[in-house]
């Protein structure tokens, strides 16, 4: 009786544990896009090297923030901000001015959802663009 009652608790808490988990997936998501949005900078200049280290300090400092106890999804949203501001700011002391520009265009074009610029429209913004053969 207590193995299947122990196990009959296990399953509720990894329910709710999994339940948490998921509220907390948009700051995730969040998080990897900033971060490879950082990571492709380094094709517009090699100069422009992120570590996994330096990110992972500003995702822990976004962590910290200050937000509305008890509502998660106002904690979520704040905690996005965050995110977004630590790393703009982090990132454009590093940039030139010149090309500033062009990594607000990249941050606009990968927050505002996949299909909003076309790979082949991306790679012509970054000079990448082929010619046709």
């Amino acid at each position: 009786m207590t193995i299947s009652k122990s196990l009959k608790d296990s399953k509720s808490l990894q329910a709710s544990l999994d339940q948490q988990r998921e509220a907390y997936r948009p700051i995730a998501e969040r998080g990897s896009t900033m971060y490879f949005l950082i990571k492709d900078l380094s094709t517009l200049n090699s100069m422009y090297q992120f570590s996994l280290a330096a990110f992972l300090y500003l995702f822990k400092a976004a962590l910290s923030a200050d937000s509305p106890p008890g509502d998660v999804a106002a904690r979520i949203a704040v905690l996005r901000d965050s995110l977004v501001d630590l790393t703009v700011n982090y990132v454009s002391r590093a940039l030139f001015n010149a090309d500033r520009l062009t990594f607000g265009m990249h941050m606009a074009c990968h927050m505002a959802g996949t299909g909003a610029v076309s790979p082949e429209e991306w790679n012509f913004f970054l000079g990448k663009a082929r010619g046709r053969t």
